[in-house]
């Protein structure tokens, strides 16, 4: 698992290694991240600039990470400074909980201890990483509809998101009573009356542009893209010390050097800004919650829409929600402009074990026509309607479900052009 996430300003910020921290009374502490000297004898690594923030989380909240920051809940910061250690002094409240986060420069990987000072009794936990899927696919013809609004936007790959549901409760079957509700109905009850809290489930979505052959996008201090197979989480090191590392400076400073969310990038032989707003070329992805699992959409009511990212970078965009415990989700990344092709890679990463599931492609037939002379027959409110063309639409059976039609028609823009021959006139 990838743990080098960059700083607060980077869309993988939350992937860098974290510590819970919490006091039973009014408490100052000292953090300090400590590197390995590097010159002593047999070691090969450099020192790297070190930077540690700390965020308190709500009341009453208590979420096995962090997965988004902001500047009211970050209680103490240390911007990346090239040292040996990197120490803050921030004071803790009693019945809060904290998180420690220590960083780098996005891309950097280094070991490093992090040690702490207390004037009280303080808990400290290593929080284990969050579980991760990577998929890749491609816009192509006809499956780049561009974003939502356009009427082919459901001809974008879409993916189901699969939110686990409640684990059953404790006890064996066994020991049930045999009036007890059974298998649907008792699991159904469980997830209703589960407190709102547990009922959710924290969910972050990065999508990624491919760049094409000949170009790489590069961040202007990000050496590569994150890995682009599939993984999963993993048990972590001993708390004290990590292998890898990595982070950046605070989205405020990132904004005020050109950056944006995923940093400021640069096609390298394409010649193209990767932070630059591309007219039609920026990607972005929708969340949408539907009622079947299986079928793909081909429509979706304002309501529906559970989240959509801003079309602002082209080569990134990242989303964080909630997501429901057994509800039934769809996500469809997409290009901004119809008919721009590209690939891409769709990450994403939670606590728990949401997978992604790619629903199959959309059947699609265009067929042409025209009205010309006895078939313009008109609206239905002429007498002449059935004259206009008509079209058989059949679905052979078996059908499992009843299949959702989406019908299309546009009507063919034709510009005649009137040459005036100026001999002539």
């Amino acid at each position: 698992m990838q743990s080098s996430g960059g700083g607060p300003g980077e869309p993988t910020w939350f992937l860098n290694p974290q510590f819970r921290l919490a006091v039973p009374t009014h408490t100052t502490i000292v953090l300090t991240v400590a590197q390995f000297d590097p010159k002593v004898r047999g070691r090969t690594h450099k020192l790297v600039p070190a930077g540690l923030v700390v965020v308190r989380t709500k009341k009453n909240h208590f979420p096995s990470r962090i997965w988004n920051m902001d500047d009211h809940s970050v209680v103490g910061e240390q911007v990346p400074v090239l040292a040996r250690d990197v120490s803050i002094t921030v004071r803790l409240l009693p019945d809060s909980l904290y998180y420690v986060v220590p960083y780098s420069l996005p891309g950097v990987q280094a070991p490093f201890l992090l040690r702490l000072y207390s004037s009280g009794v303080v808990e400290l936990q290593r929080a284990g990483p969050p579980q991760g899927q990577t998929v890749r696919g491609q816009w192509v013809s006809p499956y780049c509809g561009g974003k939502r609004g356009h009427a082919s936007f459901f001809n974008n790959p879409q993916f189901n998101i699969k939110v686990p549901r409640l684990p059953s409760g404790g006890g064996g079957g066994g020991n049930q009573s045999p009036h007890a509700r059974h298998g649907h109905e008792a699991d159904e009850g469980r997830q209703r009356d589960a407190p709102e809290h547990t009922r959710l489930v924290d969910v972050d979505l990065i999508l990624r542009r491919i760049p094409p052959a000949g170009g790489r996008i590069a961040s202007s201090h990000q050496s590569e893209e994150a890995d682009e197979s599939c993984f999963s989480g993993s048990g972590g090191e001993e708390t004290g010390e990590e292998e890898e590392d990595g982070g950046g400076m605070r989205a405020a400073d990132r904004q005020r050097k050109g950056g944006g969310v995923g940093g400021g990038g640069v096609i390298e032989g394409g010649g193209i800004k990767g932070n630059e707003y591309v007219a039609g070329g920026c990607i972005g992805m929708c969340v949408v919650k539907c009622g079947d699992r299986g079928s793909r959409l081909v429509s979706v009511l304002e309501e529906q829409v559970v989240a959509e990212s801003l079309y602002e970078l082209k080569h990134v965009a990242k989303l964080s929600l909630q997501l429901r415990r057994g509800g039934h989700y769809k996500v469809i990344p997409s290009i901004e402009s119809p008919g721009m092709e590209g690939a891409y890679t769709l990450e994403c990463f939670s606590d728990e074990s949401v997978q992604l599931e790619k629903v199959a492609h959309v059947r699609c037939k265009t067929v042409s026509g025209e009205w010309r002379g006895a078939t313009a027959g008109g609206s239905h409110l002429n007498t002449t309607w059935s004259d206009n063309p008509q079209y058989y639409l059949y679905v052979p059976p078996p059908v499992a479900t009843k299949p959702q039609i989406r019908i299309v028609l546009k009507l063919l823009q034709v510009l005649i052009l009137y040459l005036t021959n100026p001999l002539l006139n």
